[in-house]
């Protein structure tokens, strides 16, 4: 069951492969101070959809070990009738630079009996191309886990990298092109592989319809290469903004989709 409450927080997210020497260069950000979006999750299975969460996305200047940057919040709650399955209420935090160069995550989980925390505090050395990940897992009736984890290339976590990958330039991109970008998940590195599947129509269930930036997104383990999670695939605005307009990933039985309310 929890990782039916894992997928509910994926669903809300959501070429040339990035070389591990390669520096984050953001020339345009397409959201803003104090931008915030409202999602409505729906379960799907055969004819049956039924909104079962809702999730509130939402970002502002802040500031985190005195450099100016960004906060970003994900709050996540199942609705009354998926309360009786498996309640969930789940918030992640992140902090980055204004060029979103993340510094600091966590994620804290309330889903049924399971509680936990997940702190990870990015380390830059002053010289070489591998980031380190400074990781605390908080378990209950569990002693608290802390490590030092490193990844080659520019690594993100599951919040951070949403808000980096509306900042690509998804034109100039060719069909099937994909991206690899390592992200830190509890005491490991996996690869986000980001797959562009082109521009489409996409329509929602408030019967209005958006021009589009298709993304596949796949999850893969850094060591050998095998699946990690199943596949999740999300549509971009193709307006200023890449707002995320419709995400969507399968369950064990059915699947769920994001869409934006507001």
């Amino acid at each position: 069951m929890r990782k039916a409450a894992i997928s509910i927080i994926l669903i809300l997210f959501v070429c040339r492969a990035f070389c591990s020497s390669e520096v984050r260069q953001i020339d345009y950000l397409p959201f803003e101070n104090g931008e915030k979006i409202q999602y409505d999750v729906y379960y799907h299975w055969g004819i049956i959809w039924k909104k079962a969460a809702r999730g509130i996305l939402d970002i502002k200047y802040s500031e985190y070990d005195g450099k100016v940057g960004f906060k970003s919040t994900l709050a996540c709650q199942t609705l009354t009738f998926a309360d009786k399955i498996l309640r969930v209420r789940d918030t992640l935090n992140s902090y980055t630079t204004l060029n979103i160069t993340p510094l600091y995550y966590d994620k804290i989980a309330n889903e049924g009996n399971y509680q936990a925390k997940d702190i990870l505090k990015y380390i830059y050395p002053e010289s070489g191309d591998s980031v380190g990940g400074d990781i605390t897992l908080i378990r209950k009736k569990r002693a608290p886990w802390n490590g030092v984890v490193w990844s080659e290339g520019k690594p993100y976590d599951m919040l951070s990298v949403f808000y980096y990958l509306r900042t690509l330039e998804y034109r100039s991109l060719d069909l099937d092109q994909v991206i690899d970008i390592p992200i830190f998940t509890g005491r490991k590195v996996i690869i986000m592989k980001v797959k562009y599947i082109g521009r489409t129509i996409v329509e929602l269930k408030n019967k209005k319809s958006y021009e589009a930036f298709r993304l596949n997104l796949n999850f893969v383990n850094d060591v050998n290469l095998k699946d990690e999670d199943p596949p999740i695939d999300v549509w971009l605005s193709t307006d200023k903004k890449r707002v995320p307009l419709k995400v969507e990933g399968k369950l064990p039985v059915g699947s769920l989709q994001a869409e934006i309310a507001n």
